[in-house]
């Protein structure tokens, strides 16, 4: 863990206000150890949304990367027939003739 950042639980406990001025000021996590063990870690708001979006990009970098590798292998579906199911049709209504005109479009070379 990248911190300087460390304290005990007993003194955590004890300078509570302190150590939340300290993370939100410097931005850094602050360690919190009990019996020489890492027990909690506490972060900033902002720190911690960040944690969730770099979570969330990794995420769908990491199904970008499955997808492509199923196209790879020749897995997958069409996107015609993907479109053509009457489910997907009868859940997202109007906004398929959109996307088909889309698709459409793309497969003539043009853009969206």
């Amino acid at each position: 863990m990248k911190t300087s950042e460390i304290t005990t639980f007993t003194d955590h406990r004890e300078n509570l206000r302190r150590d939340l001025d300290r993370v939100r000021e410097t931005g850094r996590p602050l360690l919190v150890t009990t019996n020489g063990k890492a027990d909690a870690v506490v972060l900033s708001p902002e720190a911690y949304d960040q944690l969730l979006e770099d979570a969330e990009y990794a995420r769908n970098i990491q199904r970008i990367r499955e997808s492509m590798q199923q196209f790879d292998e020749g897995k997958g579906t069409p996107v015609d027939e993907v479109f053509a199911t009457e489910n997907l049709r009868r859940t997202y209504g109007g906004k398929l003739a959109l996307l088909d005109k889309v698709g459409q479009k793309m497969a003539l070379g043009g853009g969206p």
